[in-house]
Protein backbone atom coordinates (compact mmCIF):
# COMPACT_ATOMS: atom_id res chain seq x y z
CA UNK A 1 0.00 0.00 0.00
CA UNK A 2 1.25 3.48 -0.91
CA UNK A 3 2.34 5.43 2.13
CA UNK A 4 2.28 9.15 2.87
CA UNK A 5 5.45 10.82 4.07
CA UNK A 6 6.25 14.29 5.32
CA UNK A 7 4.85 16.47 8.08
CA UNK A 8 1.33 17.52 9.03
CA UNK A 9 0.10 19.71 11.87
CA UNK A 10 -2.56 17.83 13.92
CA UNK A 11 -5.15 20.45 12.90
CA UNK A 12 -4.98 19.11 9.34
CA UNK A 13 -5.23 15.39 10.13
CA UNK A 14 -8.45 15.14 8.10
CA UNK A 15 -6.49 16.16 5.02
CA UNK A 16 -3.89 13.43 5.66
CA UNK A 17 -6.71 10.87 5.92
CA UNK A 18 -8.25 12.08 2.65
CA UNK A 19 -4.89 11.94 0.88
CA UNK A 20 -4.31 8.36 2.04
CA UNK A 21 -7.84 7.42 0.97
CA UNK A 22 -7.38 8.76 -2.55
CA UNK A 23 -4.07 6.90 -2.82
CA UNK A 24 -5.64 3.66 -1.60
CA UNK A 25 -8.55 4.03 -4.04
CA UNK A 26 -6.17 4.64 -6.96
CA UNK A 27 -7.53 8.10 -7.72
CA UNK A 28 -4.08 9.39 -6.81
CA UNK A 29 -1.00 7.49 -8.01
CA UNK A 30 1.47 10.02 -6.64
CA UNK A 31 1.08 13.55 -5.36
CA UNK A 32 2.43 16.25 -3.10
CA UNK A 33 0.62 19.02 -1.23
CA UNK A 34 2.03 21.85 0.86
CA UNK A 35 0.19 24.34 3.05
CA UNK A 36 2.08 27.38 4.33
CA UNK A 37 0.37 29.42 7.03
CA UNK A 38 2.00 32.66 8.16
CA UNK A 39 5.40 31.51 6.94
CA UNK A 40 5.29 27.99 8.39
CA UNK A 41 4.71 24.80 6.41
CA UNK A 42 1.89 23.30 8.48
CA UNK A 43 1.37 20.60 5.85
CA UNK A 44 4.15 19.20 3.68
CA UNK A 45 3.05 15.76 2.52
CA UNK A 46 3.87 13.54 -0.42
CA UNK A 47 3.23 9.93 -1.22
CA UNK A 48 2.38 7.23 -3.70
CA UNK A 49 4.40 6.40 -6.77
CA UNK A 50 6.23 8.46 -9.35
CA UNK A 51 5.29 6.25 -12.30
CA UNK A 52 2.16 4.58 -13.63
CA UNK A 53 3.65 1.11 -13.09
CA UNK A 54 3.95 1.91 -9.38
CA UNK A 55 7.53 0.70 -9.23
CA UNK A 56 9.15 4.00 -8.22
CA UNK A 57 8.11 5.69 -4.96
CA UNK A 58 7.26 9.38 -4.89
CA UNK A 59 9.97 11.06 -2.80
CA UNK A 60 10.42 14.56 -1.42
CA UNK A 61 12.37 15.45 -4.59
CA UNK A 62 9.95 14.01 -7.17
CA UNK A 63 8.90 16.59 -9.74
CA UNK A 64 6.13 16.44 -12.34
CA UNK A 65 4.84 18.66 -15.17
CA UNK A 66 2.41 21.21 -13.71
CA UNK A 67 0.96 22.51 -17.01
CA UNK A 68 -0.59 25.98 -16.72
CA UNK A 69 0.34 26.32 -13.06
CA UNK A 70 3.61 27.43 -14.70
CA UNK A 71 1.85 30.73 -15.45
CA UNK A 72 1.85 31.64 -11.76
CA UNK A 73 5.64 31.66 -11.70
CA UNK A 74 5.94 33.57 -14.99
CA UNK A 75 3.49 36.19 -13.73
CA UNK A 76 5.53 36.53 -10.53
CA UNK A 77 8.66 37.06 -12.63
CA UNK A 78 7.03 39.94 -14.52
CA UNK A 79 5.74 41.46 -11.27
CA UNK A 80 9.30 41.31 -9.96
CA UNK A 81 10.28 43.52 -12.92
CA UNK A 82 7.55 45.94 -11.89
CA UNK A 83 8.86 45.80 -8.31
CA UNK A 84 12.40 46.60 -9.44
CA UNK A 85 11.36 49.40 -11.78
CA UNK A 86 12.58 47.61 -14.90
CA UNK A 87 8.93 47.83 -15.96
CA UNK A 88 7.64 51.25 -14.99
CA UNK A 89 3.96 50.32 -14.96
CA UNK A 90 1.66 47.45 -15.86
CA UNK A 91 -0.25 50.06 -17.88
CA UNK A 92 2.72 50.56 -20.20
CA UNK A 93 2.25 49.46 -23.78
CA UNK A 94 4.11 46.24 -24.58
CA UNK A 95 5.96 47.82 -27.57
CA UNK A 96 7.73 50.17 -25.13
CA UNK A 97 9.83 47.16 -24.14
CA UNK A 98 9.36 44.99 -27.21
CA UNK A 99 8.91 47.22 -30.29
CA UNK A 100 8.32 44.37 -32.72
CA UNK A 101 5.22 43.30 -30.80
CA UNK A 102 3.33 46.27 -32.26
CA UNK A 103 3.08 44.56 -35.66
CA UNK A 104 -0.34 43.72 -37.07
CA UNK A 105 -2.34 46.10 -34.91
CA UNK A 106 -1.09 45.08 -31.48
CA UNK A 107 0.33 48.48 -30.55
CA UNK A 108 -2.42 49.17 -27.98
CA UNK A 109 -1.81 46.02 -25.91
CA UNK A 110 -0.61 46.81 -22.40
CA UNK A 111 1.43 44.62 -20.09
CA UNK A 112 -1.58 44.21 -17.79
CA UNK A 113 -3.53 42.77 -20.74
CA UNK A 114 -0.94 40.03 -21.23
CA UNK A 115 -0.93 39.30 -17.51
CA UNK A 116 -4.73 39.03 -17.38
CA UNK A 117 -5.26 37.08 -20.61
CA UNK A 118 -7.14 39.99 -22.15
CA UNK A 119 -4.70 40.98 -24.91
CA UNK A 120 -6.70 39.38 -27.70
CA UNK A 121 -3.56 37.52 -28.82
CA UNK A 122 -4.95 34.02 -28.57
CA UNK A 123 -2.60 31.91 -30.69
CA UNK A 124 -2.74 30.22 -34.09
CA UNK A 125 -5.42 28.06 -35.64
CA UNK A 126 -2.85 26.37 -37.88
CA UNK A 127 0.66 25.19 -37.12
CA UNK A 128 3.03 28.16 -37.00
CA UNK A 129 6.63 29.05 -36.36
CA UNK A 130 7.59 30.67 -33.06
CA UNK A 131 8.45 33.90 -34.88
CA UNK A 132 4.98 34.37 -36.30
CA UNK A 133 2.31 36.50 -34.67
CA UNK A 134 -1.45 36.75 -34.99
CA UNK A 135 -3.52 39.90 -35.22
CA UNK A 136 -5.74 40.08 -32.12
CA UNK A 137 -9.43 39.62 -32.80
CA UNK A 138 -10.97 41.12 -29.62
CA UNK A 139 -9.91 44.61 -28.55
CA UNK A 140 -7.39 44.69 -25.68
CA UNK A 141 -9.18 44.53 -22.36
CA UNK A 142 -12.54 43.56 -23.87
CA UNK A 143 -12.61 40.01 -22.55
CA UNK A 144 -10.51 37.24 -21.06
CA UNK A 145 -9.29 34.07 -22.67
CA UNK A 146 -6.97 31.70 -20.83
CA UNK A 147 -5.50 29.24 -23.27
CA UNK A 148 -3.00 26.51 -22.57
CA UNK A 149 -0.36 28.47 -24.44
CA UNK A 150 -1.09 32.18 -24.91
CA UNK A 151 1.89 34.55 -25.40
CA UNK A 152 4.66 33.68 -22.98
CA UNK A 153 7.03 35.83 -20.99
CA UNK A 154 10.80 35.75 -20.88
CA UNK A 155 11.75 38.51 -18.45
CA UNK A 156 15.13 40.06 -18.43
CA UNK A 157 14.13 42.93 -18.21
CA UNK A 158 11.20 41.97 -20.43
CA UNK A 159 11.48 39.85 -23.54
CA UNK A 160 8.35 38.17 -24.77
CA UNK A 161 7.67 35.96 -27.70
CA UNK A 162 4.51 34.41 -28.94
CA UNK A 163 4.23 30.67 -28.51
CA UNK A 164 2.46 28.25 -30.78
CA UNK A 165 0.75 25.02 -29.75
CA UNK A 166 3.02 22.02 -30.42
CA UNK A 167 1.27 19.73 -27.93
CA UNK A 168 -0.51 17.42 -30.34
CA UNK A 169 -0.84 14.48 -27.97
CA UNK A 170 -0.92 13.88 -24.20
CA UNK A 171 2.53 12.30 -24.40
CA UNK A 172 4.15 15.32 -25.97
CA UNK A 173 5.06 16.76 -22.57
CA UNK A 174 7.35 13.75 -22.06
CA UNK A 175 9.48 14.51 -25.11
CA UNK A 176 12.91 16.08 -24.97
CA UNK A 177 11.76 18.90 -27.27
CA UNK A 178 8.98 19.89 -24.88
CA UNK A 179 11.08 19.58 -21.74
CA UNK A 180 13.87 21.63 -23.28
CA UNK A 181 11.64 24.40 -24.56
CA UNK A 182 11.03 27.75 -22.90
CA UNK A 183 7.27 27.67 -22.53
CA UNK A 184 6.72 30.13 -19.73
CA UNK A 185 3.05 29.32 -19.65
CA UNK A 186 2.79 25.56 -19.61
CA UNK A 187 5.91 23.40 -19.41
CA UNK A 188 7.10 23.99 -15.86
CA UNK A 189 8.15 21.06 -13.66
CA UNK A 190 8.09 21.01 -9.90
CA UNK A 191 6.38 19.75 -6.76
CA UNK A 192 4.14 21.28 -4.11
CA UNK A 193 6.94 22.30 -1.76
CA UNK A 194 8.91 24.11 -4.46
CA UNK A 195 5.84 25.90 -5.77
CA UNK A 196 4.75 26.88 -2.28
CA UNK A 197 8.17 28.34 -1.57
CA UNK A 198 7.86 30.48 -4.69
CA UNK A 199 4.23 31.56 -4.38
CA UNK A 200 4.45 32.35 -0.66
CA UNK A 201 6.39 35.42 -1.78
CA UNK A 202 3.03 36.78 -2.89
CA UNK A 203 0.96 35.66 0.09
CA UNK A 204 3.37 36.89 2.75
CA UNK A 205 4.66 40.05 1.06
CA UNK A 206 4.41 43.39 2.80
CA UNK A 207 5.46 42.81 6.39
CA UNK A 208 5.05 45.52 8.97
CA UNK A 209 8.77 46.22 9.43
CA UNK A 210 11.61 46.68 6.97
CA UNK A 211 13.36 43.42 7.90
CA UNK A 212 10.14 41.49 7.23
CA UNK A 213 9.66 43.20 3.85
CA UNK A 214 13.15 42.24 2.72
CA UNK A 215 12.32 38.53 3.02
CA UNK A 216 10.06 38.48 -0.02
CA UNK A 217 10.36 39.14 -3.73
CA UNK A 218 7.44 41.60 -3.85
CA UNK A 219 6.22 44.44 -1.69
CA UNK A 220 2.62 44.95 -0.62
CA UNK A 221 1.90 47.66 -3.27
CA UNK A 222 2.98 45.28 -6.03
CA UNK A 223 0.89 42.44 -4.56
CA UNK A 224 -2.05 44.85 -4.43
CA UNK A 225 -1.83 45.15 -8.22
CA UNK A 226 -2.80 41.48 -8.53
CA UNK A 227 -6.22 42.24 -7.05
CA UNK A 228 -7.09 45.01 -9.50
CA UNK A 229 -9.85 43.30 -11.47
CA UNK A 230 -9.25 43.34 -15.23
CA UNK A 231 -12.10 41.18 -16.50
CA UNK A 232 -14.99 39.07 -15.28
CA UNK A 233 -17.51 36.76 -16.86
CA UNK A 234 -17.37 33.87 -19.29
CA UNK A 235 -13.78 33.29 -20.31
CA UNK A 236 -13.48 33.20 -24.09
CA UNK A 237 -11.16 30.18 -24.04
CA UNK A 238 -12.50 27.87 -21.33
CA UNK A 239 -16.12 29.01 -21.23
CA UNK A 240 -16.25 29.36 -17.44
CA UNK A 241 -16.96 32.45 -15.35
CA UNK A 242 -13.62 33.83 -14.16
CA UNK A 243 -12.52 37.01 -12.43
CA UNK A 244 -9.13 38.08 -13.75
CA UNK A 245 -6.70 40.16 -11.76
CA UNK A 246 -3.22 41.05 -12.95
CA UNK A 247 -1.36 37.78 -13.41
CA UNK A 248 -3.83 35.51 -11.61
CA UNK A 249 -7.43 34.44 -11.34
CA UNK A 250 -9.34 35.90 -8.39
CA UNK A 251 -11.81 34.13 -6.13
CA UNK A 252 -15.47 35.12 -6.30
CA UNK A 253 -16.64 38.32 -4.66
CA UNK A 254 -20.31 37.38 -4.33
CA UNK A 255 -21.49 39.48 -7.27
CA UNK A 256 -21.40 36.70 -9.85
CA UNK A 257 -20.77 32.97 -9.56
CA UNK A 258 -17.28 31.83 -10.59
CA UNK A 259 -15.93 28.39 -11.37
CA UNK A 260 -14.02 28.17 -8.07
CA UNK A 261 -16.88 29.04 -5.70
CA UNK A 262 -17.24 25.36 -4.74
CA UNK A 263 -13.62 25.10 -3.60
CA UNK A 264 -12.54 28.55 -2.39
CA UNK A 265 -14.13 30.98 0.07
CA UNK A 266 -16.11 33.78 -1.54
CA UNK A 267 -14.81 37.24 -0.69
CA UNK A 268 -11.42 38.39 0.51
CA UNK A 269 -8.18 38.54 -1.43
CA UNK A 270 -7.48 35.11 -2.88
CA UNK A 271 -5.46 34.72 -6.07
CA UNK A 272 -5.10 31.37 -7.78
CA UNK A 273 -4.41 29.40 -10.89
CA UNK A 274 -3.84 25.80 -11.81
CA UNK A 275 -2.80 23.44 -14.54
CA UNK A 276 -5.05 21.35 -16.75
CA UNK A 277 -5.36 17.98 -15.09
CA UNK A 278 -5.27 19.10 -11.48
CA UNK A 279 -2.24 21.05 -10.19
CA UNK A 280 -3.12 24.09 -8.09
CA UNK A 281 -1.66 27.21 -6.53
CA UNK A 282 -3.75 29.20 -4.03
CA UNK A 283 -2.57 32.48 -2.49
CA UNK A 284 -4.98 33.58 0.24
CA UNK A 285 -3.36 36.87 1.14
CA UNK A 286 -5.78 37.89 3.89
CA UNK A 287 -5.19 34.62 5.77
CA UNK A 288 -1.47 34.43 4.87
CA UNK A 289 -2.24 30.99 3.48
CA UNK A 290 -0.53 29.39 0.48
CA UNK A 291 -1.73 26.01 -0.82
CA UNK A 292 0.02 24.13 -3.62
CA UNK A 293 -0.68 20.73 -5.13
CA UNK A 294 1.08 18.68 -7.80
CA UNK A 295 0.22 15.17 -8.96
CA UNK A 296 0.86 12.72 -11.77
CA UNK A 297 -2.68 11.54 -12.61
CA UNK A 298 -4.33 14.08 -14.87
CA UNK A 299 -8.08 14.59 -14.66
CA UNK A 300 -10.29 16.03 -17.38
CA UNK A 301 -11.16 19.00 -15.14
CA UNK A 302 -9.45 22.24 -16.16
CA UNK A 303 -8.86 23.56 -12.64
CA UNK A 304 -8.19 21.10 -9.84
CA UNK A 305 -9.71 17.63 -9.62
CA UNK A 306 -11.97 15.63 -7.31
CA UNK A 307 -9.16 15.01 -4.84
CA UNK A 308 -7.93 18.61 -4.67
CA UNK A 309 -11.46 19.93 -4.18
CA UNK A 310 -11.80 17.65 -1.14
CA UNK A 311 -8.35 18.69 0.10
CA UNK A 312 -9.18 22.40 -0.11
CA UNK A 313 -12.41 21.97 1.81
CA UNK A 314 -10.59 20.01 4.53
CA UNK A 315 -7.84 22.62 4.80
CA UNK A 316 -10.24 25.53 5.11
CA UNK A 317 -12.45 23.55 7.51
CA UNK A 318 -9.42 23.07 9.78
CA UNK A 319 -9.07 26.86 9.81
CA UNK A 320 -12.73 27.37 10.64
CA UNK A 321 -13.65 28.63 7.17
CA UNK A 322 -16.68 27.17 5.42
CA UNK A 323 -16.78 26.77 1.65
Amino acid sequence: MAQIQGTCDPRFEKFRTLFQGFLDAGEEVGASLTVNLSGENVVDLYGGHANAERTRPWTCDTIVPVASLTKTVSALAVLMLVESGAIASVHDKVPKYWPEFAANGKEAVEIRHLLSHTSGVAGWEDEARMSEFITPAPLPGSGGGAGAMPPGFKPGPLFMKAIGNPAKSPGFCQTRAWRGGEQGVSNGYGNARALDTILSNITLAGGEDDDEKKKYLLSKPTVDLIFEEQARGADLAVGQNIRWGIGYGLSGDGRDATWVDDRLPVGGRIAYWGGSGGSLGIMDVDRKLTITYAMNVRSTILIGNTASTAYLKAIYEALGVEI
